[in-house]
């Protein structure tokens, strides 16, 4: 078995936009670089790149361009290489997600960076071993969807009175999966790492890689960090009836990067290690199509008529109204299903399921529950076609399913996701 790692800084000049937010931002300094980093494994006759993105999401135009770059230099497939965005609120302009816009040039620099980076680290790879295993880290992420006492369920509740608020509208996952590379010295080459939680410790107008930044500080190696089914969990706890700024800021990134490093530690120092060249390395594509919303006629006019008369500092009814104009033409383009490729990739006793969403705990979970421990979900995978949650939860409603261009799959699609990746992943294992 051979592996290398290698990692490229994207941190753009300051000034440019950083997506995230409601509103239009700009960077104005640097807190700690953007990188994309890869890791390269092959075993036998097969080989798979990983790589993260310090952004909040990417365009499939981003992997395809990357893609096809490796495998100019690498011979690798498509199918061989994984690309996800650590979803960092405090990133450079890769995605249109509300007001902000992406830059194309700089898309353009990133997928050749993150290319760079699965083709050293290529050249860079030496016989090594590879181990993989789990812990769980508690106190971390939270469900930010929370059921109050009017019947409604809201997204970050931190306005409405405690007393009101009920109780979490979902589940969390609090398993951090890791799997270590090692040369045959036993140094440790890095690490693959997933883990469920909104990447918004950071905030403010610094460029971060937030709190997968400071796990790669803290673990000292490098890190290829891949956020799990984390679209309702971010780290705020809203049974805390404290100052919830607590739960922000360069300390408390700091505090949990540790944190979730002695657990990476922890697993790395007791698993089993293999060299053996016939470990089971593999990877394919599957591809299923889910079907998208539209705005009602009558809903599209109300939106236009408000969006055509937005003056200003906008509102969150005019924001929502644009995206709801840009959505109805992104739909009339693409039809009513979107194709959704899944990837399944398996090192050793690990195996990933990745995808362009950002899906609920829940979808993840049942995931989990079907194929089995020993299995990371991949989030904003490849492309981003947006939020996604399980079929109750658009009836619940809350900003992550509020309709608009990130999140335009239509209810019932969760359900499909899941049973296609556990179908996918029993195709990876020739089941």
């Amino acid at each position: 078995m051979r592996a290398g790692f290698f990692s490229r800084t994207i941190t753009p000049p300051v000034g440019y936009e950083m997506p995230g937010g409601f509103q239009k931002r700009f960077a104005t300094g640097i807190a700690d670089d953007l990188r994309t980093n890869a890791v390269y494994i092959e075993a036998a006759d097969a080989a798979v790149a990983i790589v993260s993105i310090d952004c909040v999401s990417f365009d499939d135009d981003v992997a395809a361009t990357a893609r096809a770059l490796v495998r100019e230099h690498t011979g690798l497939p498509a199918s061989s290489v994984l690309i996800a965005a650590t979803h960092t609120h405090t990133g450079g302009p890769t995605g249109d997600v509300l007001m902000s816009e992406k830059h194309p040039w700089y898309c353009t620099w990133v997928a050749e960076q993150a290319a760079t980076a699965v083709i050293c680290a290529c050249q860079n790879a030496t016989d090594a071993t590879v181990g993989s295993g789990s812990a769980t880290v508690e106190g971390i992420g939270h469900n930010r969807r929370w059921h109050i006492a009017d019947g409604t369920v809201q997204t970050n509740p931190g306005r409405i009175p405690l007393e009101q608020r009920i109780r979490p509208a979902g589940p969390v996952d609090d398993e951090l999966s890791v799997i270590g590379v090692w040369d045959l010295s036993g140094t440790p080459l890095g690490a693959v790492l997933n883990y469920t939680c909104h990447t918004t410790f950071m905030s403010g107008l610094s460029y971060s890689a937030d709190y997968s930044g400071a796990i790669e500080r803290h673990l000292g190696m490098p890190v290829v960090f891949l956020n799990g089914a984390m679209g309702d969990i971010n780290q705020i706890d809203f049974s805390d009836p404290g100052d919830r700024g607590k739960y922000t800021g360069p300390d408390y990134t700091e505090q949990t990067g540790r944190k979730l490093a002695a657990a990476a530690e922890q697993v790395l120092r007791t698993v089993a290690r293999t060299a053996d060249v016939a470990a089971p390395v593999a990877s394919r594509i599957d591809t299923t199509r889910l079907p998208v919303r539209r705005p009602e006629p009558d809903e599209l006019e109300q939106a236009a008529a408000l969006w055509e008369h937005a003056e200003g500092q906008l509102t969150t009814e005019q924001i929502y109204a644009r995206e709801l104009v840009l959505l109805d033409a992104m739909v009339a383009e693409s039809g009513s299903m979107v194709p959704c490729e899944l990837q399944s990739v398996r090192i050793g006793r690990m195996r990933l399921t990745a995808a362009p969403l950002q899906p609920f705990c829940e979808l993840g979970l049942a995931i989990k529950a079907a194929v089995g421990r020993n299995t990371m979900v991949v989030s904003l995978a490849n492309g981003c076609l947006g939020y996604l949650g399980p079929l109750l939860a658009y009836a619940e409603g809350g900003y992550e399913l509020t309709l608009k261009r990130t999140s335009r799959l239509a209810p019932g699609s969760g359900e499909r996701y899941v049973d296609a990746a556990i179908a996918a992943l029993a195709q990876l294992e020739g089941r």
